[in-house]
């Protein structure tokens, strides 16, 4: 028998067929099913199935840019390394904190509906009633598994998240420490305390979403970006699936994160940009203490903040749909961009910032090098994570 103490400390990963199922499964179904539906029925009555017609072709866009991008480059950690393959480091860092973030927000929303439907009123008098008992023991189960199973696959994703930004040093090295039993609890526990922070700028559930649509949004962004950068710097690599007409929908594509984050609202823009700033700051101190990692690669990555600066300043002008400031720094704003003039304009920023990102993307022989320490990187943390073969 193998001593513990002896075998190096890796993440553990071994799941079988049923568990593989169930986390897939936990990881799509939450809290959104039941009250995603009601916030939008209240807002738009029976229009609101039109509105999720339209959420479907504006993002269909973004999701064929991904499989162009996984099947051309199929290695974890994809989010963040297919924008580190064309900008490098900083463009990386963006790419990473933003994929981050919107997992992290995901525990606290599933922790706050599971809180309110214990507390709801309606099913104690389901239970109550001797006809409605099954109806209501079912519904509060259903109630508290599905958000709560939501919560716990993403409280994991989340650790597993920060611990490939420690790997790739955007994070300090303590987010990479496991223990022998192959847990990496220093990640797992700064995701649920920040995650509980969460609740202090946002606290309701409707808010923690509009965050968390922000956040992802702006890692979607990176997608588009990424999929005409990589095919003009890295044209010879064979490419399993292409996007049609990708010259429209990438462009097309940022356009619409652009407006999603706008949408998103005023207060929940700002707030995610200081949490930015926090693992800005988490990354400063990470390249202080490790003075062997590579130079910041600002040319190419310099995108990133004229599109977050940007849209913060869209946000805070824009109507009073999404909130925008009556005053910043005690300066009152007098005008506001009304309605589809903040639309336009924040579609013809949108298209300036791509193709300033387009051209200012790495050459092709950075971008080669690139590609092979993405491979070897992953390759490694498969290795660590107990699902590959020495190579």
């Amino acid at each position: 028998m193998t001593d513990l103490s002896e075998v190096p400390p890796r993440l553990k990963r071994d799941v079988g067929l049923l568990p593989l199922f169930m986390l897939s499964a936990g990881s799509v179904i939450g809290s959104g099913w039941l009250l995603g539906t009601l916030n939008a029925s209240e807002d738009a009555g029976p229009a609101a199935i039109i509105s999720w017609i339209i959420g479907a072709i504006l993002l269909i866009g973004i999701a064929l840019t991904y499989a162009e991008l996984g099947s051309t480059y199929p290695i974890s950690g994809g989010t963040a390394r297919f924008t580190w393959i064309h900008t490098g480091t900083l463009g990386g860092f963006f790419a990473g904190t933003y994929s981050y973030l919107q997992a992290v927000a995901i525990a606290p929303i599933e922790v706050e509906p599971s809180l309110g439907y214990l507390n709801a009123k309606w099913w104690h008098g389901l239970v109550n009633n001797t006809t409605g008992l099954l109806t209501g023991t079912v519904l509060i189960i259903d109630a508290l598994i599905s958000p709560g199973g939501t919560g716990l696959v993403y409280l994991a994703s989340t650790s597993r998240l920060s611990y490939s930004l420690a790997r790739v040093r955007f994070l300090p090295p303590v987010f990479a420490s496991i223990d022998r039993r192959g847990v990496p609890w220093f990640s797992i526990i700064f995701g649920g305390v920040f995650g509980c922070f969460l609740f202090l700028p946002f606290g309701s559930w409707a808010k923690l979403v509009g965050a968390i649509t922000a956040a992802s949004s702006f890692m979607y962004s990176f997608a588009p970006v990424a999929a005409v950068s990589l095919r003009k710097s890295d044209p010879d690599r064979l490419r399993p699936y292409r996007v049609p007409g990708l010259a429209i929908i990438a462009p097309f594509s940022f356009i619409v994160s652009g407006l999603i984050i706008y949408w998103s609202g005023t207060g929940n823009v700002v707030k995610l940009d200081l949490a930015v700033i926090f693992f800005l700051i988490l990354y400063f101190i990470a390249r202080r203490f490790d003075p062997t990692q590579a130079p910041i690669d600002f040319k190419a990555g310099a995108f990133c903040i004229p599109w977050i600066v940007g849209l913060t300043i869209f946000s805070i002008f824009g109507g009073s749909y999404v909130g925008g400031y009556p005053s910043v720094f005690r300066v009152k704003i007098s005008h506001h961009l009304p309605f589809w003039w903040d639309i336009g304009s924040i579609a013809v920023f949108s298209l300036i910032i791509f193709y300033y990102a387009i051209n200012s993307r790495l050459g092709p022989e950075r971008v080669n090098t690139n590609v092979l320490v993405a491979v070897a990187d992953a390759h490694q943390e498969d290795l660590d994570l107990g699902i590959a073969e020495p190579a």
